[in-house]
């Protein structure tokens, strides 16, 4: 993985763009983050909205997996808008996983997911939940100075509120979600650390 930056002072999280040789090493993140998940949906000891947030997870590592595994991430085209970027802790143990496609005008986070033992929830005790990694990700993707466009399933539309995203209208697409978008901070520096990963 490439470095890119770290996203904390001092650096509680890095951001590594995942390259095409580090393919299998998220490909079998993700087969474990999704039994972690159906682990959890089986459980008792969780509530109906717990279940909901596990399921709605699991959707997403789904589409991890099928966007990477599919060739999604590629070193083939270097300056391609796709990228898929990893966040590591300080034990170099990923934490969140994120597909971004850039444009001119905007950044959009098409997936973004924690793992699952970060889930606020009562099957993971919280000694044991790492926390930050998915806003660590979104604030260094603000501080590259543009907008940062989502569709987030139901269950993530508070995750994505409490960190300044705005509705913006509801996308005409088959599940009619939400599109969200982060306002620009004027004062936020552009990373050059960024714009050269990008």
């Amino acid at each position: 993985m490439d470095a890119v930056a770290p996203l904390e002072s001092p650096p509680l999280f890095s951001l590594y763009r995942v390259l095409e040789t580090e393919k299998k090493v998220v490909l079998s993140t993700v087969e474990i983050w999704r039994s972690v998940s159906w682990d959890a949906v089986a459980s008792r000891s969780i509530s109906a909205p717990e279940k909901r947030i596990f399921r709605d997870s699991i959707a997403i590592l789904d589409g991890l997996y099928d966007e990477v595994a599919g060739g999604w991430v590629s070193e083939k085209e270097p300056h391609d808008s796709k990228r898929c970027y990893a966040v590591l802790d300080t034990a170099c143990k990923i934490q969140a996983l994120a597909l971004v496609t850039l444009f001119d005008t905007h950044l959009e986070l098409n997936l973004l997911v924690s793992n699952p033992s970060n889930i606020p929830c009562s099957f993971v005790p919280p000694e044991r939940q790492t926390r930050g990694a998915g806003s660590a990700l979104i604030k260094n993707l603000q501080e590259y100075g543009k907008d940062i466009v989502v569709d987030p399933l139901d269950s993530a539309i508070p995750f994505y509120r409490n960190r300044g995203f705005e509705r913006t209208g509801v996308r005409q697409a088959i599940n009619d979600l939400y599109v969200l978008r982060a306002p620009r901070s004027p004062e936020a520096p552009k990373a050059a650390c960024i714009c050269t990963m990008l």
